[in-house]
């Protein structure tokens, strides 16, 4: 996958969990629907909660925070529970955060 159609699949997925609004039955038109969407909004923004079932543990990991889609620029996707983990996705590179708020562009990323 290049690193714009993962770019694109990152914004369509968090739009898709995050969005309130009911969308059709079919695949084909929600994906449509998200496009028109994304396509008339400059940014959006919110909260999420995600949860994960990992190997070797009896109940699902949860974990919440927030994101910001700013159109052209990138996504930043910010988890505070239940411990800090923040990153940026942008056309040309991902940078990770600390939570001091340094940030670092991964290399494996960075120029595809």
């Amino acid at each position: 996958m290049t690193k714009n159609n993962s770019f694109i699949f990152f914004l369509l997925a968090f739009f898709l969990i995050f969005n309130e609004a009911t969308f059709a039955n079919s695949e084909e038109s929600a994906i449509q629907n998200v496009i028109q969407k994304l396509n008339s909004a400059t940014v959006i923004h919110g909260n999420f909660e995600q949860q994960k079932q990992l190997q070797g543990l009896d109940y699902p990991l949860t974990s919440s925070g927030q994101f910001i889609f700013w159109k052209g620029k990138g996504l930043y996707l910010a988890s505070s529970k239940p411990f800090f983990n923040a990153s940026t996705i942008t056309p040309d590179n991902i940078i990770h955060w600390q939570e001091n708020g340094t940030g670092s562009i991964s290399e494996e990323q960075s120029g595809l």
